[in-house]
């Protein structure tokens, strides 16, 4: 696909935004073992953009709100950065990082009684 436009709406871009987030998002929860959750603590989103294109923000917005509404929570940290190419010429680019919500089985439902 390339780089964004400059006289494109942002809106344009929403499908190829949220399949990026989607395969970042997709890539953190395949590394999750049964019965954990997970929250994204950071959200990096790439613009592959021409010299003078100044909606990088908008363009992370996408993105943000795609994985608020797919994990439940806000988002702690976010940038967006622009950048001249990415890999594959794709468009866009995606990055986050996510912490899991490790349980011990053990624990979970045990009452200790103390005499």
């Amino acid at each position: 696909m390339g780089q964004v436009e400059l006289d494109t709406p942002v809106e344009t871009y929403r499908i190829a935004v949220e399949l990026a987030a989607e395969n970042a998002l997709t890539a953190a929860k395949s590394q999750l073992i049964a019965g954990e959750q997970m929250a994204v603590l950071s959200l990096t989103v790439y613009v592959n953009a021409p010299v003078g294109y100044t909606l990088h923000s908008r363009i992370a917005d996408l993105a943000s709100r795609f994985m608020e509404e797919h994990t439940g929570g806000a988002i702690s940290s976010r940038a967006a950065i622009g950048v001249s190419s990415l890999p594959g010429d794709a468009t866009f680019e995606v990055s986050i990082v996510a912490a899991a919500d490790r349980y011990s089985p053990l624990l979970v439902g045990v009452g200790v009684r103390v005499s």
